[in-house]
């Protein structure tokens, strides 16, 4: 296991998946983060993704998020670390108004009890991320279909800005109202790890928001994917819904950037 720090505020140090501490000063105080490191995934030996559970106290409210660490490595120690975990889950003992819209779900009957397209095979990581990827690049009118599609009939999908885990028939909505929000999104495949039972794929994610569709989204993004049967039975994205908000919200952006002077330095 290699040994290191991701060179971020709250990364975590690693040693055989266990539970970790560290404690650093940022600029509202010296604050002890725990990190639970519950999975590693990797690609070869020096490509590495961490997710963990961080806990923290913020003027005795407790403040809990998940993240994902993407670690490069050399000789065994981290030489580059990424960070996708949601700012406003951090801030929002403070700043609760700082949020995007919820999505509400909305429901797609001919998927209900639909197998995955891939059921009762071996899932291949490299050909699910190839196909994914092209899926991502057709037309908007298939995205949303197709993505569910990739699916088990109890597969779930839980993302920020969403009140619970969402299921199988419920997913094209979602995809739906994220392409109309921003029609020319362009997810650029950054890198990926893992294999036929859980993969992590990065992305960046560019595109225009806005009212007035003038506005520029960049947005690095995390998904993690488990798979069962040849499907996804599981699906998390990792991403900061304050890079959404300042990017569609003119008004809020002076108040996201000294929240997160605040807290993040």
């Amino acid at each position: 296991m290699p040994t290191g720090h991701c060179g971020t505020p709250d990364c975590t140090l690693l040693f055989q998946r266990r539970v970790y501490q560290t404690s650093r000063n940022v600029s509202w105080g010296t604050s002890r983060i725990f990190a639970l490191l519950y999975d590693v995934i990797t690609q070869g030996e020096n490509t590495v993704y961490l997710l963990a559970d961080n806990f923290a106290t913020y003027q005795g409210t407790p403040v809990s998020w998940p993240a994902v660490y993407a670690c490069r490595l050399h000789e065994g120690r981290v030489i580059e670390g990424r960070r996708f975990y949601d700012q406003a889950r951090v801030v929002a003992a403070t700043n609760p108004e700082l949020v995007i819209p919820n999505y509400r779900p909305t429901w797609t009957p001919s998927l209900v009890n639909t197998p995955a397209a891939g059921a009762g095979r071996a899932v291949d990581p490299a050909e699910f991320v190839h196909d994914y990827d092209a899926l991502w690049h057709a037309n908007n009118d298939e995205v949303p279909i197709g993505l569910a599609a990739y699916y088990n009939s109890t597969g779930m999908i839980l993302n920020p800005g969403m009140l619970r885990p969402i299921t199988k028939p419920e997913i094209p909505g979602y995809y739906q109202a994220l392409l109309a929000a921003v029609p020319d999104l362009n997810p650029e495949l950054q890198g990926w790890a893992g294999d036929s039972e859980s993969l992590c794929v990065e992305w960046l994610y560019r595109g225009l928001t806005g009212s007035d569709g003038q506005h520029g989204l960049l947005l690095r993004v995390v998904d993690v994917f488990e798979f069962a049967d040849g499907g996804v039975q599981y699906g998390h994205a990792y991403f900061d819904t304050l890079t959404i908000l300042a990017a569609s919200n003119v008004e809020a952006q002076h108040q996201i950037a000294t929240v997160r002077a605040k807290f993040f330095g």
